[in-house]
């Protein structure tokens, strides 16, 4: 493998490159053969992990000058021997890697949220006993206990663990197999967006009188942080979800609340609007009822008081004069 010459091979010395098929030759790093055909004419349809063309080899002469070529007619694709393969799982734009140690090939990898499991297919050659190891962070997929399933037969797992990992050990008849590996506990969906809101979003108070401020906060990973600006600067000490607000001074104010979540991200609310008018002088007063007083009666009142009798008076006179007659 990566080597700047790969064999040195003299014309003396007797050498046979190949096991035969399906046992294979040798993996040779420069290798740039494809495979496409199995078989031992490699002529039939499907892959089957050898080079459909042999591998060439120079013979060299004693002072080092090639003088022909051999082959390895099975050259193989990948290494004999067993092979690491990571696989990413991203979650929530977090990278959960997967290890799988094995000698098999390791194709369509798959992480099921929803199943709580992790699937592939195995290939290897017929007649030869296949294994994996496999070794998955329990933050994403943790099993009590696991089950692991080739091609739906229960086979159970060798399993060791450390804190923060699950290694799984099992083995196979190589085939073309789908593995199955199924956990009790998965990583969560993601939670919603950050999102917080403060009430009241406007007042109109007096100064020296108080607005008391209530967060709602949802979304995002708790535990939160709280952080309350009064006209767009930090507020020194009011960093819980409550804050209660006294002016000082006449005037309009603009609060708002900046909420960060456990893994960084944040989230504002839209600015309340607190008006603070001047306590009127002198205070407060209340206004009394004063009761009312008589007023003398007007020149005029005791005219037409006067001019009453007197009209009286003269029609009873008409009166008594008229019935003598």
């Amino acid at each position: 493998m990566s080597n700047t010459k790969q064999v040195h091979y003299e014309y003396s010395t007797p050498t046979n490159w190949t096991g035969g098929y399906p046992s294979g030759g040798n993996y040779w790093s420069d290798y740039t053969g494809i495979d496409d055909y199995s078989g031992p004419n490699q002529d039939q349809p499907g892959s089957d992990g050898i080079g459909d063309v042999p591998y060439q080899i120079p013979i060299l002469d004693t002072w080092g000058r090639i003088i022909g070529y051999d082959y390895d007619n099975y050259p193989l694709m990948k290494p004999l021997g067993p092979v690491e393969m990571v696989f990413d799982v991203i979650w929530d734009d977090i990278i959960y890697p997967v290890t799988v140690v094995s000698n098999s090939t390791i194709a369509d990898f798959n992480f099921s949220q929803p199943l709580k499991q992790i699937s592939f297919n195995v290939a290897g050659p017929d007649g030869t006993i296949g294994f994996c190891n496999v070794t998955i962070p329990k933050q994403l997929l943790y099993g009590e206990p696991w089950t692991v399933l080739i091609d739906d037969i229960s086979t159970p797992p060798t399993t060791t663990e450390n804190a923060t990992h699950s290694m799984l050990y099992f083995t196979y008849s190589h085939s073309t197999h789908k593995v199955q590996i199924i956990g009790t506990h998965v990583i969560q969906p993601p939670p919603p967006p950050l999102s917080v809101s403060v009430s009241p979003l406007s007042a109109s108070i007096l100064v020296g009188q108080s607005v008391t401020f209530t967060s709602t906060v949802s979304g995002g990973y708790p535990p939160y942080t709280y952080q309350w600006y009064l006209n767009g600067a930090p507020v020194s000490g009011a960093t819980s979800d409550t804050w209660t607000f006294t002016p000082t001074e006449s005037g309009i104010y603009y609060v708002h609340l900046k909420v960060t979540d456990d893994t960084g991200n944040t989230a504002q609310t839209e600015a309340a609007r607190i008006e603070a008018a001047a306590v009127p002088v002198g205070g407060y007063s209340i206004p009394i009822q004063t009761p009312a007083t008589a007023k003398p009666l007007t020149p005029y009142l005791i005219l037409t008081a006067i001019l009453t009798i007197a009209f009286t008076t003269i029609k009873r006179k008409t009166t008594k004069k008229t019935k003598q007659q």
